[in-house]
């Protein structure tokens, strides 16, 4: 019962951080494309920060890029690694951690104040 619910907590999951770290990755692409250009006015105009500053915002808007836009995709992440937190630590609430997930044979994960040499035996152990 539980290996289902694990799945279906971190498969949706996935597939959110897929699409916003695409999503990151075409604004990063547009934002070093333009890069050459505001390295340039930044050298044309740096006796004069005011004159720089507008010419980089014509920049942005002549090519429809908000230089801001990077950020939305992690600020869009934390409320699902807040979920994801909470779903597990429900899990932990409900002593429902000692299930195995994929290649993990406990979710509990190693128990602290054992002996240091077996100290990997939680995750090699039934290997």
């Amino acid at each position: 019962m539980y290996k289902l619910y694990i799945f279906v907590l971190f498969s949706p999951t996935l597939i959110i951080i897929i699409i916003i770290k695409h999503a990151s990755i075409i604004i990063h692409e547009q934002n070093k494309a333009l890069q050459p250009t505001i390295k340039s006015l930044q050298a044309k105009y740096q006796s004069n920060p005011e004159v720089m500053n507008q010419k980089i915002a014509e920049v942005y808007q002549r090519n429809e890029v908000n230089p801001l836009a990077g950020c939305i995709p992690s600020l869009v992440q934390i409320p699902v690694f807040i979920g994801l937190y909470r779903a597990v630590l429900n899990l932990a609430k409900e002593n429902a951690l000692d299930e195995s997930f994929l290649f993990l044979p406990s979710l509990e994960g190693p128990t602290y104040g054992a002996d240091p040499a077996h100290g990997s035996d939680w995750l090699f152990k039934n290997w």
